[in-house]
């Protein structure tokens, strides 16, 4: 049976960094899949980016999250480039699942 971890993250920024910095990648190396509620194409932007060996940089994140989540949600999308650049240790996968324009959405409907 595979171990397939969905991560739901407060949106508060302080539990967030301390989320990232103490659990996320203790679940990504003890799961088979982490499914996480951030829009795909940042994911796969994120994965790319750190691929090529670049640094974070939140003009990316920018083009799905607002200001406010990007600075909320950094700790998390730095250690998504740290999985990317490490992926090769790594059998299972990263999968973020929310549409490129959710976050968008969300804002319009508020």
């Amino acid at each position: 049976m595979k171990n397939i971890v969905v991560i739901g993250v407060p949106r508060t920024e302080g539990l967030i960094r301390s989320f990232a910095e103490n659990y996320l990648y203790k679940l990504f190396n003890l799961s088979d899949a982490l499914l996480i509620s951030l829009p795909e194409g940042l994911c796969k932007d994120l994965v790319s980016r750190s691929l090529s060996e670049e640094a974070y940089d939140p003009m990316i994140s920018l083009r799905y999250l607002n200001a406010s989540l990007e600075r909320i949600w950094r700790p998390v999308l730095q250690m998504i480039m740290r999985f990317g650049r490490e992926s090769f240790l790594w059998s299972g996968g990263l999968y973020c699942y929310l549409k490129d324009d959710f976050i968008k959405t969300l804002e319009e409907r508020a």
